[in-house]
């Protein structure tokens, strides 16, 4: 079982919203998840990230998608030296 940190689509057509998850790497890109880790609001730029528990996820050896390190990078660029090690 491989397991990829991505976002999931939430909202309406002209009101899109996303949820930073852990997920399946099989499954469907709003299907089931594992673990909710934060929420991306691009209309007010707003992006809350739970620090500890991406740190965790990303010790265990879950994957990052590329649109995931590079929200983590802007919103905290020191949890992404764990990627590195």
């Amino acid at each position: 079982m491989s397991l990829v940190m991505r976002f999931r689509q939430q909202g309406c057509k002209n009101a899109r919203t996303y949820r930073l998850v852990v997920a399946e790497k099989k499954t469907r890109r709003d299907g089931k998840y594992i673990a909710n880790l934060g929420h991306y609001n691009p209309k007010s730029e707003e992006l809350v990230i739970n620090k500890e528990e991406v740190e965790r996820w990303l010790k265990v050896g879950v994957q990052p998608s590329e649109r995931t390190v590079d929200a983590l990078k802007r919103a905290c660029p020191d949890v992404l030296k764990v990627l590195k090690k």
